[in-house]
């Protein structure tokens, strides 16, 4: 990794990160060196491992931590400035606190939603995760999620459609996983899409 010969057999048992360069670019490694028994002129055993895939995987997570972070501080703003209001001041109009109070409300929904995310993502990581498949017709499937989405954003009502050709057959998934999965999507695309 810092330029020092790797097949060395002077080396002792070595376990290093570091980098193979080839024409059109790096690639991460994993390093094992191991000398062979005998004496110093013998050899080593030296394995490159590809770790592409390993350190994709911890930017992902990195990435996704910094997301969820900045998802959960987000509604944490609000929250706490119409509460200190409603704490503060105690002539509001009772419409105000009404306001105040559904506010609150939903960007702790939204919080508890981040929250769940990281509970199925925890779970996925550790294997927890039991996929209960079963025969479900797609249009019942979107129909709920649709219906779930106009509840959930109903400044958004409008926007959300669904088409399903006729006479599709039933698909064998885990309704409450691929329901989940079409949720970021959905999402996604509220979050980052205007109106219309």
């Amino acid at each position: 990794a810092d330029g020092t010969p790797l097949a060395d057999p002077g080396l002792r048992l070595r376990d290093v990160p570091a980098v193979v360069h080839r024409p059109g670019g790096t690639v991460p490694v994993q390093v094992t060196i191991t000398p062979l028994l005998g004496d110093e002129d013998a050899g080593v055993v030296l394995v490159l491992r590809d770790t592409t895939q390993e350190r994709e995987v911890e930017r992902m997570k990195t990435d996704f931590l910094s997301n969820v972070s900045h998802e959960l501080r987000t509604p944490l703003t609000p929250i706490r400035g119409y509460a200190d209001i409603l704490i503060s001041k105690t002539n509001l109009q009772p419409e105000m606190v009404g306001t105040f109070a559904t506010v609150i409300r939903d960007e702790a929904l939204k919080m508890n939603r981040v929250v769940d995310l990281l509970c199925d993502v925890a779970a996925i990581e550790a294997g927890r995760v039991s996929v209960q498949p079963r025969e479900v017709a797609v249009r019942e499937l979107l129909d709920v999620r649709l219906a779930a989405w106009v509840k959930r954003a109903p400044s958004r009502a409008a926007d959300f459609k669904r088409k399903v050709g006729a006479g599709l057959p039933k698909v064998y998934v885990d309704p409450t996983w691929l329901g989940k999965a079409l949720d970021e999507f959905v999402d996604n695309a509220v979050k980052y899409t205007p109106p219309g």
